[in-house]
């Protein structure tokens, strides 16, 4: 429903040839390619940005907030290893410049410049990392001024909708809606999702839920056990203002593998990372 997709716009060295990782109901993106040097992104409204080398610019006037936080974002930071880095960054909760050129294949100095440049003008924030031999690890993490690039998943209509149900048919009836809408979304993953095993029906959801805009993976360690990271949460708002829906979300999680389930969340500089704990036993 609310997928994530990488925009190629036909791997052009001038540009990234993964432009954004938007959601493309939210921003409804289209690209029409006037050329290569030049295409075009149509967002919703009617909104339409043209990318040149290393730049965008407006065709017309951004229409919401929304739309403008977009644009200033995208003229910050249109260069090609930058998307990249700051799309490992948002899927990791934050990573060294050695773990960032390695996933990158990328050269350390190059990855760092870029990194101390998107620092400089407030994208990117660091942190020491302690680790059990040895100095701390220099961490690169996302800042609250990257947010615009993951938008949210329509929560300001939502929101109005819950708050005037509530108020015509009571303050329950909100969180009615919610589990209603949690209990149909886990009936819809269970009948998409195969495995024998909590952990094969867990990869198969991540998977689902990535492609819901949640950018999930599976972990598993020793120490921290088998759980699903999420790195972006559509719904945040919506839960900051309904806390029962992140417990519905939670109950969803469980019906549909099967399993005892503790949602944990946690904020990496301006992030917020999402951990369902998984039982297996």
């Amino acid at each position: 429903m609310w997928s994530y997709v990488s925009l190629l716009l036909n791997s052009f060295e001038q540009v990234s040839e993964h432009l954004l990782v938007v959601n493309h109901r939210l921003w409804a993106t289209v690209i029409t390619a006037e050329s290569k040097k030049s295409p075009v992104l149509t967002l919703r409204g009617g909104f339409v940005l043209r990318i040149m080398a290393g730049s965008v610019s407006c065709v017309n006037t951004p229409h919401t907030e929304q739309q403008s936080m977009l644009f200033n974002i995208l003229r910050d930071i249109c260069r090609p290893q930058w998307f990249d880095i700051i799309l490992v960054l948002k899927k990791s909760g934050g990573c060294s410049v050695g773990d960032i050129a390695t996933a990158l294949g990328k050269s350390y100095m190059g990855i760092k410049q870029h990194c101390e440049s998107m620092r400089k003008i407030g994208y990117l924030d660091t942190w020491r990392k302690p680790r059990k031999v040895g100095r701390p690890e220099k961490i690169y993490r996302l800042t609250a001024k990257i947010n615009g690039l993951f938008p949210q998943a329509g929560n300001e209509l939502a929101l109005s909708l819950l708050t005037s149900v509530g108020q015509v048919h009571g303050s329950n009836a909100p969180e009615k809606l919610l589990f209603n809408h949690f209990r149909d979304k886990g009936m819809a993953y269970k009948e998409k999702i195969r495995g024998k095993s909590v952990v094969e029906r867990a990869t198969a959801l991540a998977k689902l839920r990535d492609l819901d805009g949640y950018m999930s993976r599976c972990a598993y360690d020793k120490e921290e056990g088998f759980r699903i990271l999420e790195y972006h949460n559509p719904l945040s708002e919506l839960m900051r203002a309904y806390p029962i829906a992140a417990k519905a979300e939670e109950r969803m999680i469980e019906q549909v593998l099967g399993a005892k389930v503790m949602r944990e969340e946690a904020k990496s500089g301006g992030q917020t990372v999402n951990t369902f704990r998984i039982s297996t036993l």
